[in-house]
């Protein structure tokens, strides 16, 4: 009884942490122009160990660490795993002959998988599952905006009189959701369902310095996101070698195709404006308009597929993967504003290498991860769409040495570009995250 006790204390304190840690996300500390468009930056980022290995997604599964973008993966986990994940970042944008710094870091990620039975316990009651499944909760963010831009322009004619404008962007978008994946032998299918939600936040000032009783003006537009949201995935694993093992999930070569992703998707979305006239010398001021919730309409979500292989060898602790995804957002709709988005694709390759995990030194232990990527961007700045390009290193820390396999620190580190002819961004990003797991859940003790 004490047990059961204990298990759902530390279930409802999981979700206590999920909802706090919404709250933190909600916080963004981005700075960057692009975040101008559409709903924002896209922020979906994989976990740390899939960063490591250049973004690999629809064929990557583990038994003890989590891949929230294809569900299927969940039906291979042999634990219960709770992973934090965390991220900073270091940039350097030129754009216009100017050079800007930026640094920003924010909580990336609270996730939650775990297989719904305790295999300590099927081996104690001498008990083989033909079907295996897995189910997690992920809260992350889907978009950000975060920016701040001051322009000053003199006034043509006039040597004493300015305008100054300023445009600032806050707010994103997140996803909540709720995924399952069930396993027949070789073959995982899953599925995802969640909700979207957030807020963005636009404001235009505009500013007539040096003259007297001129008036400024400050726009405001404030959108309302909710709506449902869901995807679907498939992993199958071949058996490359014809040899037969006791322990199948340390040995043996295996190629693991996976497949993931959703059609458009409509989503509920309300506009609040705001339109007001600033005597700057006098302080009056005059509301022009004033709306909240004026409009509710319904706009479109990209559609997305994404196809990866991985190749195991199990013996060697060696992993090597690809992925190739592609997404539709020439489609996306925003009903009080024009697209300014394009089609998108990525592409990545990545590996990991375990030195020996049963050797006595700590080093032989730590998943060594590298990476590439590269992407098509849909973001479209003077006419031209962004390309995106970067390097990616990542450990695996084991928690305990000793009881290799059960929990981990995984640091991967991104050096990449964003840019076109007109705008360059070079960045530093560290992604860190706390997979922490438990292999207790479901488990029925026994009294003779």
């Amino acid at each position: 009884m004490l047990c059961n006790y204990m298990r759902s204390a530390r279930f409802f304190g999981i979700l206590a942490v999920l909802a706090v840690g919404t709250v933190a996300m909600a916080q963004p500390k981005e700075n960057n122009l692009i975040s101008r468009y559409a709903l924002g930056m896209l922020s979906l980022q994989p976990h740390a160990q899939q960063s490591g290995m250049g973004g690999l997604s629809a064929a990557y599964r583990d038994a003890t660490m989590l891949n929230t973008q294809n569900p299927a993966s969940l039906a291979f986990l042999t634990t219960a795993t709770f992973d934090v994940g965390l991220y900073a970042k270091a940039s350097k944008v030129k754009l216009d002959g100017q050079t800007l710094s930026n640094y920003s870091g924010n909580l990336q990620h609270l996730s939650l998988g775990f297989i719904t039975y305790n295999k300590s316990g099927d081996k104690f009651d001498r008990r083989k599952r033909q079907v295996q499944w897995g189910m997690g909760i992920n809260v992350q963010p889907f978009t950000q905006v975060g920016y701040n831009v001051q322009t000053q322009y003199q006034l043509i004619g006039n040597d004493t009189a300015n305008t100054s404008t300023s445009l600032v962007g806050t707010g994103g978008t997140y996803k909540f959701m709720w995924g399952n994946g069930v396993r027949y032998k070789g073959l995982a299918l899953g599925v995802s369902a969640g909700y979207l939600y957030g807020n963005v936040n636009r404001e235009t000032a505009v500013t007539f310095n040096g003259l007297s009783g001129n008036y400024g003006d400050l726009f405001v537009i404030d959108y309302a996101v909710r709506g449902f949201v869901w995807n679907a995935g498939a992993q199958y694993e071949f058996k490359l070698d014809k040899e037969t093992y006791s322990d199948p999930e340390n040995h043996g070569k295996y190629l693991v195709l996976g497949v993931f992703g959703n059609p458009k998707t409509n989503y509920g979305i309300s506009s609040s404006r705001l339109y007001r006239r600033i005597n700057v010398s006098l302080s009056e001021t005059d509301t022009i308009t004033s709306e909240t919730d004026a409009d509710y309409s319904t706009g479109t979500l990209a559609s997305e597929l994404s196809v990866g292989a991985l190749y195991e060898d199990r013996d060697r602790d060696l992993r090597l993967g690809v992925n190739y995804g592609m997404q539709g957002w020439s489609k996306f709709v925003n009903p009080f504003e024009e697209n300014p988005l394009r089609d998108a694709f990525s592409v990545s390759v990545g590996g990991e290498l375990v030195p020996d995990k049963t050797a006595a030194g700590y080093f032989y232990a730590v998943r060594y991860r590298a990476g590439a990527y590269y992407n098509r961007t849909p973001y479209v700045l003077n006419g031209d769409q962004l390309n995106q390009f970067g390097l990616t290193l990542g450990l695996g820390l084991p928690a305990n040495a000793k009881f290799y396999g059960s929990s981990f620190v995984n640091i991967g580190l991104d050096l990449g570009q964003l840019g076109s002819a007109d705008y360059k961004e070079n960045y530093v990003r560290l992604n860190l995250s706390f997979s922490l797991s438990d292999k207790t859940w479901f488990y029925k003790r026994r009294f003779e």
